[in-house]
């Protein structure tokens, strides 16, 4: 046991000898006069905190034999530009590179998951790859990126947490993999440069809501796989123009598609049984619109404030129990 070993110490350089497997929770906590430190090849496990707080460290080669990364390992480290991950890591704690200054990011490790805020507010990050044993992608991972500009959602990735790319204002396109089904609330909104979304099979999802919120969003296409589109999901999406809503999507939620006043027109597909409350409130592009004999309910100001709609030309919505103000 190593924990708390030199916390708040004044050390600049370390040299860890060979026989070492563990470095403890908070070993380097604060040690904000260390510049390097020589991990040998016999450490397989880096402890919680390990290296919290390490302001001078600019640089650190992890051994291949890691197998463990704790969370907040190196986080606020804020000299920090590069590490790297060897291939025998599987698991990277909470937050474990937080507000540190790291450019790029190469995962070599067997990860299964990437964990909640583990580059949260890594505001130099500019591209990060990730590799295809990534499941899911935790809540905040990428939170405040400001200057990453493109990344790549592997194949097998499942799941995109909350406020995952939240702020990523620098991201301009972003490619959603059919094996994902479940993005988070906020996931990437506030991205204020994405323009270009390729949805897979997300719309599946049961949460889904604001995802693309406050975003530059121009072009936005939505696989066969998606069944639902969730409340808020392109909301206050301004520059939206074109939207291509797949054949599979049987309801819009509410104010799924609120304050889209660069929208001109959309095709309701003929399954949609479903159009929220707000879904197109504000929507003052549109003049037209067609509501297919599949509607059977539409909410509470769904196309209120749409002051350049037209014409409408309505199926057998007028089934439904709610229709005010619409």
């Amino acid at each position: 046991k190593w924990d708390n070993v030199f916390k708040d110490s004044v050390i600049t350089h370390v040299n860890i000898s060979n026989g070492v497997s563990y470095i403890g929770d908070s070993a380097f906590y604060g040690c904000k006069r260390l510049t390097s430190v020589t991990i040998p090849d016999s450490v397989t496990s880096i402890g919680n905190s390990a290296f919290y707080g390490c302001e001078g460290l600019t640089s650190i080669s992890i051994p291949g034999m890691v197998r463990f990364i704790g969370s907040s390992a190196f986080s606020r480290c804020s000299g920090l530009i590069s590490i790297n991950i060897p291939e025998t890591v599987i698991s990277i704690g909470y937050s474990a590179f937080s507000y540190s200054s790291l450019t790029t990011m190469n995962i070599l490790g067997n990860v299964s998951s990437i964990n909640s805020s583990v580059f949260y507010w890594c505001r130099s990050l500019v591209s990060i790859t990730i590799p295809s044993s990534v499941e899911s992608i935790g809540n905040s991972v990428f939170y405040y990126c400001t200057s990453l500009t493109s990344i790549i959602i592997p194949d097998n990735v499942t799941s995109i947490g909350d406020k995952a790319f939240y702020e990523c204002n620098r991201l301009t396109s972003i490619v959603i993999p059919d094996s994902v089904d479940s993005i988070g609330d906020n996931a990437f909104s506030s991205c204020t440069s994405l323009t270009h979304v390729s949805i897979g099979g997300v719309l599946n999802s049961i949460k889904w809501d604001n995802v693309f919120k406050d975003t530059d969003i121009t072009h936005v296409n939505i696989s066969n796989s998606a069944t639902f589109i969730n409340n808020s999901a392109f909301y206050n999406c301004t520059g939206l123009r074109y939207i291509n809503i797949s054949n599979s999507v049987t309801s819009i939620g509410d104010s799924a598609f609120y304050r889209c006043t660069g929208l001109a027109s959309i095709i309701i597909p003929d399954n949609v049984t479903s159009i929220g409350d707000s879904a197109f409130y504000y929507c003052i592009g549109l003049r037209s619109i067609i509501i297919p004999d599949s509607v059977e309910s539409i909410g509470d100001s769904a196309f209120s404030s749409c002051t350049n709609l037209t014409h409408v030309n309505i199926g057998n919505v007028l089934n439904s129990i709610k229709w005010y103000y619409i």
